[in-house]
């Protein structure tokens, strides 16, 4: 005989349905493994503690973001935000004294040359 299992979501109770029928409600996710079951007409448990209900492996869609890749987006983007406020550091105290430093050095040189050839 099929055990008669109810299910209770959103205010409301659903069934009753065979446990069969019940795992084709979490896979099509009209219910959760996480709403309330009963199969002996006194306790509520969860879906996923009803006897002979088996944890459903749900196939993950590939473009689908779960919040874990939407963290690791945001912490790329900082990571980048950070390289490149340290690329502009460097760059600031590095690559703009080297410049003053190559043109000085070439206004240097001219102006000694402008004097050489006016003697």
């Amino acid at each position: 005989m099929d055990r008669r299992v109810y299910l209770f979501k959103g205010g409301e109770n659903h069934g009753p349905y065979t446990l069969e029928e019940v795992r084709q409600h979490v896979r099509n996710r009209s219910f959760t493994e996480k709403d309330y079951a009963c199969h002996d007409g006194k306790n509520w448990i969860r879906v996923s503690e009803l006897p002979g209900f088996a944890r459903i492996e749900k196939a993950k869609p590939a473009a689908r973001r779960t919040k874990s890749s939407a963290k690791k987006r945001k912490s790329k983007k900082r990571v980048n935000t950070v390289k490149k406020r340290n690329r502009t550091k460097i760059f600031l105290t590095v690559g703009v004294p080297l410049i003053l430093l190559i043109l000085g050095l070439i206004g240097g040189s001219i102006y000694l040359l402008f004097l050489m050839s006016s003697i």
